[in-house]
């Protein structure tokens, strides 16, 4: 299990707030190891930094002597090739990949800066893995990467077209719709629907005190009944992929359409 001392050196801070981040580091700066984050919030919807936030963090970490590790489990290789690193314009000391890196298995990686990644060498940091650089794994990754990087990264222009159409589609659809408060917020090629009174999600706090989680579930299960596939979890999200078209696009508006006018 986890030990009770995991959470004593963990300082949790609300995410998006720059000064709340600033007080932390004040206060325990000298002392912190690293600092975690997402670079887009991926376990509650979706929820976008706040511009300048991030680099803000990475300039604190810079200024406190922390490593700065930027999680991109589920954003990596789906926001853009370089993930939210280069999204935002950032340069982290620790970055782990996974699901889309994969392209369908399981895998993951952990990448730095070449000091940080010499604590792995000859066991100085023990990193065991029963499938530590399985060779069907490896090789689905590479082929997953040469065809996203052909043509000048063509497939992640694609998926990265494609999500931002179907969010900006959806948006059209709950204006129309308005009386069910709907806000759609997305990244790229990731994007979720959130029913709230709230024009924006932000945080943690926001999601978990204004986003009406049964309502979406309700909203899902419907989608389903018409062919379309969203994850009934409010908390999750959806996301474009190169199979993806623009008649998928139509065919899941006219679902929504029909869904909400049904929904009481």
């Amino acid at each position: 299990g986890i030990p009770p001392e995991a959470q004593a050196d963990t300082i949790v801070v609300r995410w998006n707030d720059v000064a709340a981040l600033e007080r932390a580091m004040a206060l325990h700066g000298r002392e912190t190891a690293c600092v975690v984050t997402e670079g887009v919030m991926s376990n509650m919807g979706v929820i976008p930094p706040k511009p300048g936030y991030l680099l803000r963090m990475q300039e604190l970490c810079q200024e406190y002597g922390a490593l700065f590790y930027l999680d991109e489990t589920v954003t990596g290789f789906r926001l853009a090739a370089g993930g939210c690193a280069e999204l935002y314009g950032l340069s982290p000391d620790i970055v782990t990949y996974g699901k889309a890196l994969g392209g369908g298995l399981p895998m993951a990686m952990i990448g730095g800066r070449a000091e940080v990644m010499a604590g792995l060498e000859w066991g100085k940091v023990l990193h065991f893995g029963t499938h530590n650089a399985g060779r069907l794994a490896l090789h689905v990754t590479k082929t997953m990467l040469e065809t996203m990087l052909a043509d000048n990264q063509a497939g992640f222009r694609r998926i990265k077209n494609l999500g931002k159409a179907m969010a900006d589609e959806v948006r059209k659809v709950a204006k129309h719709s308005n009386r069910h408060k709907i806000v759609v917020q997305g990244v790229n090629s990731m994007f979720q629907i959130f029913f709230t009174d709230l024009e924006e999600v932000t945080d943690y706090r926001d999601f978990c005190g204004h986003v009406d989680r049964a309502k979406f579930r309700d909203f899902a299960l419907r989608l389903m009944d018409k062919g379309i596939y969203m994850n009934p979890s409010a908390t999750l999200h959806s996301l474009s992929s190169v199979v993806h078209s623009e008649a998928d696009i139509a065919a899941t508006v006219t679902a929504m359409t029909q869904v909400l006018e049904e929904m009481p």
